[in-house]
């Protein structure tokens, strides 16, 4: 067993931007004994801040966004405490049962590298749904992270799963100083959520790490705490929907997380001004679809079709496809792009059962008994049948699906240009009425 001749210990936190109130970390501790010499640190870009517990230290000339410049000094704490040996990273919601003392500094490895495991995730791909649903980075960044993670390995592999919420080392080692820099360069090029890259860079960089004993949420060392435990701004917080619901202007939209963390925040209020991004989305880009704005045609109807299949969700539907699979146009959907678009739908609604039926050029198809449609039909979502579009419901092919009751979804063939317009329609035949509803295509 590896033990430190030193007991100089650096616990520091960063806190930049309006996010929250800095916290103190003793005001709930159990028990202040230890034989270390301890600093306590808060790295931050306010003058504001008043603290008993942390020597403040004023980070005001950077020049990226706060909740970027935060994690440079989280990665990279041999760039602002290399007259320490060890240090250890907390966030600013840490609240301490104890203190440190010299035996958390024994280690097994060649250098000192220690952290929580993940409470509730066992893998990456499972962090990367997570931060997708709650919203805490746009669609393009984890979807860009996660296309250049797979060049190496399946995110499902990448396990267990860390968490970054206390992190003890031996910052000054030149393996922890190579995995804190590749590290902070994973975050300024892909996702700010340093919980995404740490385990993949762990592997890449063959560092070794080891884990405390429990979880943040059940240990020795600190009191369980959660991102909605605290008054805080949190990361799915928008900037622009809190301006627009309060009567701000838009262009002073950036002055909305100081306004409201003056308000006192709340998880039920929080709520209301978080970004959501859209699962249907998110599903038909990890299945290639062009119905995105990222694969090519780049249709960019999927934050439509979201709209339109939550209604399908609750309940157990009933789904027929209806692919005409001439493609003489250029812009004709393609059978690649039926397949992708269908794989998504049947994910998203993976309660529902889905049939299908492909039409040839010129088909004169007509519904029969031996297409095993013998119960209602809840939605009908037809690619490249314009030619089959009903007029005034007459047509013989759509006829023979009334007695089925379904809602259609006709999508028809545009000119990828941005002057043209791909068409919804909307067709209720209960109702004996449709819309037609255009969204410009671009």
């Amino acid at each position: 067993m590896k033990k430190s001749a030193k007991f100089k210990l650096a616990i520091y936190t960063s806190l930049f931007g309006d996010k929250e109130e800095l916290n103190d970390p003793l005001n709930n501790i159990e028990n202040d004994d230890t034989d270390l010499d301890i600093s306590f640190i808060c790295y931050t870009d306010s003058k504001l801040l008043k603290s008993k517990s942390w020597d403040l230290k004023i980070c005001d000339d950077h020049f990226l966004p706060s909740d970027k410049f935060s994690r440079r000094v989280k990665t990279m704490p041999h760039k602002y405490l290399s007259e320490f040996k060890y240090s250890l990273f907390i966030d600013n919601t840490v609240s301490f049962k104890r203190l440190p003392n010299s035996t958390d500094l024994l280690t097994k490895n060649k250098y000192l590298f220690k952290l929580f495991m993940h409470s509730g995730r066992s893998n990456l791909f499972e962090e990367f749904l997570a931060v997708n649903g709650l919203g805490y980075d746009t669609p393009d960044n984890l979807l860009n992270l996660k296309e250049y993670y797979s060049k190496f390995i399946n995110l499902s592999n990448v396990s267990p799963l860390s968490t970054n919420t206390v992190i003890l080392r031996e910052h000054n080692n030149g393996q922890v100083i190579k995995f804190g820099e590749i590290w902070w360069e994973h975050i300024l090029n892909f996702s700010k959520r340093d919980q995404l890259s740490f385990d993949f860079i762990k592997l890449l960089t063959s560092t070794e790490t080891e884990y405390f004993p429990g979880t943040k949420m059940d240990n020795e060392l600190v009191h369980p705490q959660s991102n909605f435990s605290s008054p805080r701004v949190l990361a799915n917080f928008d900037e622009r929907k809190f301006a627009f619901m309060n009567n701000i202007e838009q262009k002073n939209s950036h002055t909305s997380k100081s306004l409201y963390l003056r308000t006192t925040p709340d998880l039920k209020r929080s709520t209301i001004y978080a970004k959501r991004n859209s699962n249907f989305s998110l599903i038909s880009n990890l299945c290639f679809s062009g119905m995105t704005s990222r694969f090519s045609p780049r249709r960019n109807l999927d934050v439509y079709f979201s709209n339109i299949f939550k209604d399908f969700l609750l309940n157990k539907s009933n789904i027929l496809f209806i692919f005409n699979d001439d493609q003489t146009n250029q812009s004709s959907f393609t059978d690649e792009e039926y397949r992708n678009f269908k794989k998504a739908v049947s994910i998203f609604l993976s309660d529902s059962s889905i049939c299908e039926i492909i039409l040839s050029k010129d088909s004169n198809y007509q519904l029969s008994t031996s297409d095993n449609l013998n119960k209602e039909l809840d939605l009908v979502i037809t690619l490249n049948c314009q030619n089959f579009l009903p007029k005034n419901c007459e047509s013989n092919f759509f006829n023979s699906l009334l007695p089925f009751n379904p809602k259609f979804l006709f999508l028809s063939e545009a000119s990828l240009d941005s002057n043209s317009s791909l068409y919804l329609y909307d067709l209720f035949i209960r109702k004996n009425s449709y819309k037609n509803i255009s969204f410009t295509s671009g």
